[in-house]
């Protein structure tokens, strides 16, 4: 398997978690099998206007399948780490965009709010990811 699309999969993720969080009945189903805590975890996520205005945007969608277009066109797959790897930074002028288009309003406090919220969850996602990609080149499962 190759790396690209593992990285692949990463941004996909993203769109995964929000689905399944923002437009299914996951936290009952899980309640129903036993799960409360998780079930808890999924509905406080559903129910939080910043979870709703970063990942539940229309940004989100965009912006995966501006990378994924630009990852699956581009020649040289040795540059899908390094581009993995400023992501975060890559998605804060998509998040700022959707703000400014979804409320109609421009406001100065976007430029420091979104970099401060992004920044922090969107390289600790973007760390883990990098770590089991590591993982998995170290034990050879994915190709170099």
């Amino acid at each position: 398997m190759s790396k690209k699309w593992v990285y692949c999969f990463a941004v996909l993720f993203v769109l995964i978690l929000r689905f399944a969080v923002l437009n299914t009945n996951l936290d009952e189903r899980l309640i129903a099998m036993g799960y409360e805590r998780l079930a808890h975890m999924i509905a406080s996520l559903r129910q939080s206007e910043i979870f709703g205005e970063f990942v539940g945007s229309w940004a989100m969608p965009v912006f995966v399948a501006t990378v994924l277009v630009f990852w699956l066109t581009n020649q040289d797959d040795a540059q899908i780490p390094m581009h993995f790897l400023v992501l975060p930074i890559a998605y804060i002028p998509f998040s700022i965009v959707g703000a400014i288009l979804a409320t109609a309003e421009a406001r100065l406090d976007y430029l420091w709010v979104h970099p401060l919220v992004i920044l922090p969850f969107g390289y600790l996602y973007v760390s883990m990811w990098t770590i089991f990609i590591w993982l998995l080149t170290k034990i050879r499962l994915i190709a170099q």
